[in-house]
């Protein structure tokens, strides 16, 4: 299949996203189906930890951060083909370029989720991230929309 032809939200998106997203529902349908079959027989209260409201908010969330990383990449993208004719040094190729640009970006996702806890500003809007009375696997899909700008580069 031709990449023209795909729709432009996937034309952006790395190849094993391609395969993640659906892998995240087919496991997110089997965490359903295995909670509804240790519920004990003849129960006719909702799933333990699973509520079908809080779950297709979860699931909206998660398609809305979708939307807005593909804006916001475009916006990022074009900053830092601006930002890489100034830059001050080369990491350049190899495994000790991939190491050092594995923890330099480890420790930056650090720092912002931490801030993300500790600033009031930023915890505004990191706090859905953590707002479900539910633990399932959809709860992984809240994520702030509303400082999306300020992550980007």
């Amino acid at each position: 299949m031709k990449v023209d032809s795909w729709p432009a939200i996937l034309v952006g998106m790395l190849p094993i996203v391609y395969f993640a997203i659906p892998a995240f529902l087919a496991l997110v349908l089997l965490e359903r189906a295995w909670l509804s079959r240790t519920k004990p027989s003849g129960e006719t209260a909702a799933l333990r930890g699973y509520f079908e409201p809080d779950t297709r908010a979860s699931l909206l969330m998660g398609l809305a951060n979708s939307l807005i990383s593909v804006a916001v990449g475009v916006f990022t993208l074009a900053l830092y083909t601006r930002l890489y004719a100034h830059r001050l040094f080369d990491p350049g190729i190899g495994w000790q370029a991939f190491l050092l640009l594995f923890i330099v970006e480890d420790l930056t996702y650090y720092v912002w989720h931490r801030a993300s806890h500790e600033v009031r500003l930023l915890w505004a809007a990191h706090e859905n991230h953590h707002s479900s009375e539910y633990f399932n696997l959809s709860t992984a899909l809240r994520h702030d929309q509303s400082l999306m700008l300020l992550r980007a580069p």
